[in-house]
Formats: C-alpha cells, sequence, structure tokens
C-alpha cells in the first residue's frame, strides 16, 4: 500500500482500513451407503476419500483446517482401512468411512480454511459430519450463527468439544533476523510484538539492530477473518497494544486506542498478505530475506517447510515466540449430530473417528508434522527441536482468545 500526502490524511485511510477489516472480517467468519454429508469450497467442491467406500459402509465426512492436514489425512487412511475389518471400528457391524471435505485456492484441493469452513456449513455448500477449525472460537461462532438462522437449534449437542491438536502461534523468521531481535534460539524478554511494531515504524529499519543492509522490515500475514493465523495475529496485536493478555472487550476494539494505533503501525511493515499462511511462507522461501523477513504462522508450519526445503534455503527458518504473549491454538473436534444431514449411526461413527484421533498411537504420530498432542502435559518431541527451526522449551505467554463477537 502506497501512503502519500500527509500524515493526517493517511490516518484517517488507516482508520477506515482498519474499520474495513473488522467489518470484512465478522461477514467473512459468517458465513448412503449413510452420505458423505456433501462436498464444497472456494472455487470447485471437492473432498478426499481415501479409496473405494465398502458397499455397505456408514459413510461420514470431516472438515478440517489445513494446519493439520497430513497428520489428518494419514489417521484417516489408517482408519478407513481398519474398520473394513475391526468391529471396534464399526457401527452395527458396518465399517465406517471417511471422506475428508477440502476447499479449492488458486486452482488446488486443500484443507479447508476455518473462516471459510464455517461460512460454508452455514451456506448449506458442505453439509459436514465433523468440523475441527483451528481454533476453539470458531465453535461458538458455527453455534451461535447456526441457531440464529434455525430457531434456536443447536447443531452440536455435546457440551464440550475435545481437541485433537495443540500448536502455538508464531512469527516464522529468517535465524539472522530472529538471533537480531533476540528472539532465538531462546525467546528474550524483549522478543515481543511491541519490539516489531518499533522496528516497523522506525525509518531505520533493521539499521536500528546494526543492520542497515537489511533494510526496512518486511512482514506479511493472512487475511483477517479468512485466515485462522491471520486473524489471531490481528488479535494478538490488537492485545498487546492494551497491555492484555485476556478479556478483550468490544469497547477495546478502536481505531484511535492502542489497539487500533498497534495494527496501524504494523500494517507499516506487511507487504504482504494471502488466504493461507502456508502461501505466505512459500512465498518468503522462495522470494528469501530481501522478500520478506517475517511471517505469522503456526509452529508446525515452520518445522514442515525446514523438513521439507531445508537444503534450499539460503539460512534457517525460526519460530519466534512474542512474550508478550501469542495463542496456543487447540483444534477441537465438533460432531453435528443437532443438525438434520446427521443421522445416529453417522454421529456413533463420528465417535469412534473422535476416540481414534485422540488415541496414543495417533497422538504419538502428531510430532512427526510438527504438531504438539492434546494433552498439555506431554513434552514435545523430535522434530519439535532447534534443528527444525522450533523451541519446545520456549516460554509460551499464552492469550486468551476473545468471544467471538469480539472478533
Amino acid at each position: 500500500m502506497k501512503r502519500n500526502g500527509s500524515q493526517g490524511v493517511w490516518l484517517v485511510g488507516a482508520v477506515v482500513l482498519l474499520f474495513i477489516f473488522l467489518i470484512a472480517g465478522a461477514l467473512g467468519m459468517i458465513g448412503g451407503d449413510k452420505g458423505s454429508g456433501g462436498t464444497g469450497g472456494t472455487g470447485a467442491p471437492g473432498s478426499t476419500p481415501t479409496a473405494a467406500a465398502p458397499a455397505n459402509a456408514v459413510r461420514i465426512s470431516i472438515a478440517s483446517s489445513n494446519t493439520k492436514e497430513k497428520w489428518l489425512h494419514a489417521a484417516v487412511e489408517a482408519f478407513n482401512a481398519a474398520s473394513a475389518s475391526d468391529a471396534t471400528l464399526q457401527v452395527g457391524g458396518h465399517p465406517v468411512f471417511v471422506d475428508i471435505l477440502q476447499e479449492t485456492i488458486d486452482g488446488k484441493a486443500v484443507d479447508y480454511r476455518s473462516g471459510t469452513m464455517v461460512s460454508d456449513t452455514l451456506a448449506g455448500k458442505i453439509k459436514p459430519t465433523v468440523i475441527s477449525p483451528g481454533e476453539e472460537s470458531w465453535i461458538a461462532k458455527f453455534t451461535r450463527e447456526y441457531g440464529a438462522a434455525n430457531n434456536g437449534a443447536k447443531p452440536i449437542k455435546a457440551a464440550s468439544n475435545p481437541l485433537v491438536v495443540r500448536t502455538p502461534l508464531v512469527i516464522a523468521m529468517w535465524a539472522s533476523r530472529a538471533k537480531a531481535l533476540g528472539c532465538w534460539p531462546t525467546p528474550g524478554p524483549d522478543c515481543t510484538w511491541k519490539a516489531l511494531r518499533t522496528l516497523a515504524v522506525n525509518p531505520a529499519g533493521w539499521g536500528a539492530y546494526q543492520h542497515p543492509e537489511w533494510r526496512k522490515f518486511r512482514f506479511g500475514y493472512g487475511y483477517f477473518g479468512e485466515s485462522n493465523s491471520g486473524t489471531l495475529a490481528v488479535l494478538a496485536m490488537c492485545m498487546s497494544g492494551l497491555d492484555k493478555t485476556s478479556g478483550l472487550t468490544v469497547p477495546d476494539v478502536e481505531p484511535a486506542n492502542g489497539c487500533g494505533q498497534f495494527i496501524s503501525d504494523i500494517e507499516k511493515a506487511k507487504v504482504h498478505s494471502g488466504k493461507s499462511d502456508t502461501w505466505l511462507i512459500e512465498k518468503m522461501t522462495t522470494g528469501g530475506p530481501e522478500y520478506l523477513d517475517g511471517v505469522v504462522t503456526y509452529e508446525s508450519n515452520v518445522i514442515a517447510t525446514n523438513l521439507k526445503s531445508a537444503a534450499d534455503l539460503r539460512e534457517p527458518l525460526v519460530s519466534v515466540y512474542p512474550q508478550d504473549g501469542t495463542i496456543v491454538v487447540g483444534h477441537p473436534y465438533a460432531i453435528l449430530d443437532g443438525t438434520p444431514w446427521v443421522d445416529a449411526d453417522q454421529a456413533a461413527a463420528a465417535v469412534l473417528l473422535r476416540d481414534y484421533l485422540l488415541s496414543p498411537a495417533q497422538q504419538g504420530k502428531l510430532a512427526d508434522y510438527g504438531l504438539r498432542p492434546a494433552d498439555l502435559a506431554a513434552k514435545p518431541a523430535s522434530p519439535i527441536d532447534a534443528s527444525h527451526g522450533a523451541n519446545p522449551d520456549a516460554n509460551i505467554v499464552a492469550l486468551s482468545v476473545p468471544e467471538t463477537l469480539v472478533i
């Protein structure tokens, strides 16, 4: 975004832009065999059955956030294969077959972003048996808006929806930049969102850290209200600007106060946004340090990038854990057993899949994909380590995600 003219004119523009972000975010986030529950997404709809379903199968479907895509696909493939002969994974003697619903982004079928998962389900574009967004507040949002559109009906009967995966929100940054900020290998007390804000508005850019050759700070994060990581990044910035770690309220969200001004200052360094954080990381690794210094994403995506492309990177990509707060994202598993498209057999089948995903065997495989288990007491295992751009012992100052109306 170019900013010409007086600072006063720019400030008015920033205020208007912030309101647009908030309004667009709020709107964007609304939104047979036993049947698989439909398909759908942005662009051409799609689903990914891993093999042909048995003729007598109880078919269910899951819409899941893309952060855990590889782990979930491997687990579902194993579940489908085992259910064909394992009576403990069957309903009434019928095997269970799981379809993974996907959306299409830039011509590629991928697992869902949380915002479009919710909006597509509310709009009837997809009819999943289970939704598993990238953060718990999406369940509250879906429940509230489904009820508002269906005379107060509750789409989910369970009082709680267990988490199947956790991963902290981090800033993927080149190791040289992270070290200069005091964020790697161990995040120091000055490794904060506030430090990034100061760097973003400093005309000297990286010169303030004795690296003028790096020029100005260049930052990226996903679209608010569409990308889960982008939405959470804006929340973290807002809370840092207000010196809060919890209790964010609707009156807190103002363009002219600490919340709005913090976001406005960070925007001065944002040279790229996108539909998903993984897309942004691809752009970052392709363009190199000259293109982007950092991208808001998840620890798991930093690890995945290093596992896939470490040999091709000019320097390592590492995770920055802001010491004034970040969000440890929990992925809930919600069975839509209160909707008309999910029957009793499908609900029972979804319980079997839930228990399978939470089994020690499947939880033990999460680390292979850079993900942390649902159990907070479980110590992260390799490759969640320094050699893959993560610090399993990093101090994580957890921020509390506010109610969905605030978002």
